[in-house]
């Protein structure tokens, strides 16, 4: 087996992509990593990253670039001329619902590509897929930390685009369990929506809002229950918190959605439930101690040391290395239009194209009567447009304040 220097491509590392990542170097011997990033702001800038420079390439076997729709990615697929190289794709998103999907054109701009999940695969595009780990076994029975209330805690993106809008009511059908309490971990930009839908109700000395931290494990050992309940159409794929507490032994609560079903095997190792009416039922019998604890514990922390096994993830790459090191280094190009928006689409970016046409020809009444209507509904059908972040138009229209075409579909929306 060879030893390669990498050279890893990614918007930022932030959330569970940079946990994922940093893991892999962490537990890797036998590679050199080098870890860049492409959107110049200063939170960006680490000990252990630093900004993009062509110049880089190379002097690298291979680029790793991480996948999801974000701004400064697409800009640097579409825009960048970029000496020879090998350049592999990894997805950190399901890409079954715009604005994160996945579509051939980006796919085969890579040598080779990789999803995170085979849920993945419901795209109708067929790759194989190489599980995002991180290291598991820190969290593997964490020592219970003693309380005298019935903690139930979530930890993630305070997004409504990644979590259920009805997080919040969902929490209030329980507040008649005895000492319960509810402590949230994590930040977004429905942060604030979400204390006031707290305070709204009159629950604020019921929940813990503890914000972004560094180390989940304190937390996870004084949970009694982890819930986890994702919106429907959200974009992630090995979901790493939801591996971290069940490695801790945590009972699982998640909804029915792919990438849960994916890591959960309900009543086995936690459990998949339906409706917020199934979620109350769970819990309440989870409370009343109506379950063998222990046998859905040993489950759970044998599944994510399974499933989120670093040692496998390793060896994966290292074996997609050296079927890919005999390929000669060649030269890409996206050719596409100007508009990175409409490029990061594939497909679905066609009617902003329409958009476009109609608008530059002065077709008023096929831009109102079909276009506009259209750009609408998609917006319509999936919360994720409405994010300040996620490849959503605000995003864009903040990275391209220049570009007169997003600031009118930003008032569409």
């Amino acid at each position: 087996m060879g030893s390669y220097k990498i050279l890893h491509v990614a918007a930022h590392y932030g959330g569970g992509v940079g946990t994922i990542i940093q893991s892999w170097i962490n537990n890797d011997d036998n590679n050199y990593h080098k870890l860049t990033y492409l959107n110049d702001i200063p939170e960006n800038e680490t000990k252990t990253t630093e900004l993009f420079d062509p110049g880089m390439i190379p002097y690298h076997d291979f680029i790793i670039v991480h996948v999801w729709n974000h701004p400064a990615l697409f800009e640097f697929l579409v825009k960048s001329n970029l000496s020879e190289c090998r350049m592999i794709g990894w997805a950190h998103m399901s890409g079954l619902h715009a604005p994160y999907i996945l579509f051939d054109k980006l796919i085969n701009y890579f040598d080779d590509f990789y999803f995170t999940s085979p849920i993945s695969n419901l795209t109708g595009i067929h790759k194989d897929f190489i599980w995002s780990s991180c290291d598991i076994n820190q969290f593997i029975n964490l020592p219970k930390i003693p309380h005298d209330t019935f903690n139930i805690g979530y930890i993630g993106t305070l997004d409504y685009c990644k979590l259920h809008p009805d997080f919040i009511k969902i929490c209030n059908q329980l507040i008649d369990i005895p000492n319960v309490k509810f402590i949230i971990i994590g930040s977004g930009c429905n942060e604030q929506q979400i204390k006031q839908e707290v305070q709204n109700l009159g629950l604020n000395d019921k929940f813990e809002f503890v914000g972004s931290v560094t180390d989940i494990k304190p937390y996870l050992s004084k949970f009694d229950v982890f819930l986890y309940p994702l919106y429907e159409k959200h974009f992630g794929t090995c979901e790493q918190v939801l591996g971290e507490a069940m490695a801790s032994g945590l009972h699982c609560i998640v909804l029915n959605n792919p990438s849960e079903k994916e890591i959960i095997n309900s009543y086995i190792n936690g459990f998949i439930m339906d409706d917020s009416k199934q979620i109350i039922h769970i819990i309440t019998m989870i409370y009343k101690k109506m379950f063998n604890t222990d046998f859905y514990s040993v489950n759970a922390i044998q599944s994510a040391k399974d499933k989120y096994s670093i040692d496998s993830t390793l060896s994966k790459w290292n074996a997609v290395f050296e079927e890919n090191i005999i390929q000669n280094k060649k030269m890409r190009s996206w050719n596409g239009t100007d508009n990175i928006f409409i490029e990061s689409l594939g497909p679905v970016g066609e009617i902003f194209k329409d958009y476009v046409y109609h608008k530059s020809h002065g077709n008023t009444y096929d831009l109102q009567e079909f276009v506009i209507p259209q750009i609408k509904q998609l917006f319509h059908d999936n919360r994720q447009w409405y994010s300040d972040n996620k490849g959503s138009i605000k995003q864009y229209a903040r990275y391209f304040p220049e570009d007169q075409y997003l600031k009118e579909w930003l008032k569409l929306l």
